[in-house]
């Protein structure tokens, strides 16, 4: 997804952090962040210039052997992605603000004792 792959951009330069895909989140090192659009309802409106304006639902997780560190991560991104109004991320895709609506939630262990916490968020968007 456009809207996922410029997210992951935005924070991997902005943080440093190493955004990874669902197939490498659960195999590889503890320590991970992943990105996942969430199944919504989305509602799309379109205007008579062909632009269009919607609502993007997406989680991110962190895994870490640390609940402090994975929450301070969350904590992080959220604050990165409060973006300011008017942010073109990828040319002719303007985000015209992103809302948390779920801050850091221990959402699962892993066997490994691995805690994976989430924070979800809306992102408006006009294209």
């Amino acid at each position: 997804m456009r809207i996922i792959s410029e997210l992951i951009k935005y924070i991997e330069k902005n943080t440093g952090l190493d955004v990874t895909d669902v197939d490498n989140f659960y195999t590889e090192a503890s320590e991970k962040i992943m990105i996942s659009q969430t199944p919504s309802g989305e509602e799309e409106h379109r205007y008579m210039d062909e632009h269009k304006t919607a609502t993007f639902s997406f989680d991110v997780y962190a895994k870490n052997t640390n609940s402090v560190t994975a929450v301070a991560t969350l904590h992080a991104i959220e604050k990165l992605l409060d973006l300011p109004n008017g942010l073109y991320l990828d040319g002719d895709m303007e985000f015209i603000k992103c809302v948390v609506k779920k801050t850091a939630t221990l959402i699962d262990v892993t066997k490994k004792d691995e805690k994976i916490y989430s924070s979800g968020f809306d992102l408006d968007y006009y294209l």
